[in-house]
């Protein structure tokens, strides 16, 4: 096998980087093994035997140093691998060599795969791509019991850093966790807490567990210290068996470990996100905002204004028509807006260029004058000597190490572009691009609860968000007269108040200061901006617009629509419905009602003291904080605290934040 070394920092590849699409097997087996040094062929024998049975291996406690690493290419020429030492050779070592880790596959499994760097000397990791899945396999070697619980900790911060950078990928860690979930240990506890928050199952507690032991002492104590920790979604559906081998053979103390996965497409698929063109708001500059009032300005000119409907004040009107024509207005108003911004600013694109941060400042220019002396080397002959070939090999040099600067220093570049970027254009949000860098886009799943098909896995969402907001019952005879009630107050109000209807323009253009930036409607394309860059012409036909809508008591259809976007809770199964929460996009209309009411009658709008979130100047941290305070005077004092909540329905509890009765403050 010809060894090509890819060096990433202290993590060394041997093999092809990397393969090419093609037909793989739903079902591979993955194995584990501490082998505890690699000091004999017979050894070396051994793990060659263990590698004929998998597809996937991870070994632990190699015990070479970084520059020995290559001897690991002697073990079986059907595998290639990535490996770590376990110490910084750099100093004379005291004592043995100890730990390490390594992460065997076959060099014919088809799949793509990335070395991914892990940034410790205890942890080895490698991404798996096929054309159906997306596989994050980290091998890990982790403190015994006796050893400071913060290093166990450090580890553990590292492994869920590596996971959140590929949310879009199942897990599997493997490898000699020195924990046995069997002993109430600190180090137990901290990786029971640790699977809990990133939502990650042991094969310790799966059915199909058939383990007893994978370490001895002396053939006296026994206890299971290596493991299998993958993803809720390979735990509940994707395990066929998981063993361990004892064999006589076996010169280390800690015994192979295997596991065997079916991946089912229909149900671990993830599918790309689809790109849809749209403004590019970050990008606009004062020339285009200029242009883009101007032009809305003059289409505006052109939208026909249903006077007849305008001039109508009576509340109860039952003109159809007078109603058609609203929503007709509401509707070009909405395509202007549209129109004019599609033809003045520029447009978000789409690239597939997957170089890295930083290509076109450091690497580009060194390629180029690399290509050249190469190019002007090769006519000469290709001499071995002499003043060419020696500038021939340090412009490459000078290539290479650019590309290794890059990947070294990538977070470093892309914070400096990020300061850059704020500082020069003020239009774009810290926060949001602060959460941009720190997110990794990921792929949605193709599946959610067995189904793949687009449109029904939207009705499936449909029909949980209708029956979560229609589950709470309530009384028609109340509802009615609740009804009644509004009815007659709109009526005693237009007798004594027949002017309350008219919205002036500068109170349209008050409300339009009040929305925030950035906002989209999710339905028609309408976003915040349209208004907030818009001239005050806008304004004028909006008060129209929202004068002859109060009046008639009639809303288009277009200010009910509101879009529910299931997003995932943090790093969980994508296939379950259960773990998505819905995030509603409102038409941007209907937020300038809102804000011309609370404009309007803020100040004869009460609130329950109670009320923590959605009010201005309170949070739910605050509710927080006292009910923390409340249980703590209580406990404190020798008290116990019981506590109730406002009930859910048991099919709905992971998708509904709280239900209350919203009857009985009427």
């Amino acid at each position: 096998m010809e060894a090509a070394a890819t060096d990433t920092g202290n993590l060394i590849a041997f093999g092809h980087a990397c393969y090419g699409y093609g037909n793989i097997s739903s079902c591979f087996r993955i194995g584990s093994y501490n082998c505890r040094g690699l000091s004999s062929r017979f050894k070396k024998d051994y793990i060659a035997g263990l590698l004929n049975h998998c597809d996937i291996f991870c070994l632990q406690e190699h015990w070479l140093s970084s520059k020995q690493l290559s001897d690991l290419s002697c073990i079986h020429d059907g595998f290639v691998y990535a490996a770590v030492s376990g110490f910084d050779d750099s100093e004379v070592l005291a004592g043995r060599p100890y730990g390490g880790c390594a992460i065997f596959w076959r060099a014919n499994i088809n799949m793509h795969s990335d070395i991914v760097e892990t940034h410790s000397f205890r942890l080895c990791a490698v991404r798996f791509e096929s054309a159906s899945w997306k596989l994050l396999i980290v091998n890990v070697y982790m403190h015994c019991e006796g050893s400071s619980s913060e290093e166990f900790c450090e580890q553990l911060a590292c492994i869920e850093g590596i996971i959140s950078q590929y949310p879009d990928c199942h897990i599997v860690l493997c490898g000699d966790f020195n924990v046995d979930f069997c002993r109430a240990r600190p180090h137990t506890d901290m990786l029971n807490e640790f699977c809990i928050k990133l939502d990650l199952c042991a094969s310790a507690k799966h059915t199909k567990n058939e383990i007893d032991y994978t370490y001895n002492f002396a053939m006296k104590r026994f206890n299971s210290l290596d493991h299998f920790i993958m993803s809720s979604a390979l735990f509940d559906s994707a395990v066929d068996d998981i063993r361990v081998q004892h064999d006589i053979d076996n010169l280390s103390d800690h015994d192979p470990i295997f596991i065997r996965f079916s991946l089912s497409s229909n149900v671990f698929s993830t599918s790309s996100k689809i790109y849809h063109e749209k403004v590019a708001w970050h990008k606009c500059t004062d020339a285009d905002f200029i242009a883009y009032r101007n032009s809305l300005s003059a289409l505006l000119k052109d939208v026909h204004l249903p006077v007849d409907a305008m001039q109508c004040r009576d509340p109860f009107c039952v003109n159809n028509e007078h109603v058609t024509c609203i929503h007709k207005y509401a509707n070009d108003l909405t395509e202007v807006c549209l129109l004019a911004a599609e033809s003045t600013l520029p447009k978000t694109t789409f690239s597939h260029s997957k170089r890295k941060p930083g290509w076109n400042e450091f690497v580009r220019p060194a390629r180029e004058k690399s290509i050249f002396w190469h190019n002007i080397w090769s006519s000469a002959g290709r001499p071995k000597t002499g003043t060419l070939a020696d500038i021939m090999r340090r412009t490459r040099a000078a290539y290479h190490y650019a590309i290794r600067r890059i990947k070294r220093e990538e977070d470093d570049i892309v914070k400096e572009r990020f300061a850059a970027t704020i500082t020069r254009d003020r239009n774009r949000d810290f926060w949001t691009e602060v959460r941009k860098i720190a997110s990794k886009t990921s792929g949605t799943s193709a599946t959610v609860d067995g189904i793949s098909e687009p449109n029904s896995i939207a009705e499936l969402f449909a029909n949980k968000y209708q029956s979560l907001y229609s589950s709470v019952s309530y009384s028609t005879s109340d509802m009615d007269k609740i009804k009644q009630r509004i009815q007659s107050r709109i009526a005693n109000t237009y007798t004594t108040d027949a002017h309350s209807a008219n919205i002036s323009a500068v109170e349209a253009g008050m409300c339009v200061a009040r929305l925030k930036f950035h906002k989209n409607d999710g339905g028609t394309g309408l976003n915040t901006n349209h208004f907030k860059y818009a001239s005050t012409d806008l304004h004028y036909h909006v008060a129209l617009l929202l004068s002859a809508v109060v009046c008639h008591g009639n809303v288009p259809n277009d200010f009910l629509l509101c879009t529910t976007i299931p997003m995932p809770k943090g790093n969980t199964n994508r296939a379950v419905s259960g773990n998505y929460r819905g995030i509603t996009l409102s038409s941007v209309f209907g937020r300038l009602i809102d804000l011309l009411f609370l404009q309007r009658y803020s100040d004869v709008l009460g609130t329950c003291d109670l009320q923590f979130g959605f009010k201005a100047k309170r949070s739910t941290a605050m509710c927080s904080m006292v009910l923390k305070e409340a249980i703590s005077y209580y406990v404190n004092h020798g008290s116990s605290v019981s506590s109730s909540m406002p009930q859910k329905p048991s099919t709905e509890c992971s998708i509904a934040p709280c239900l209350i009765n919203y009857l009985t403050g009427m």
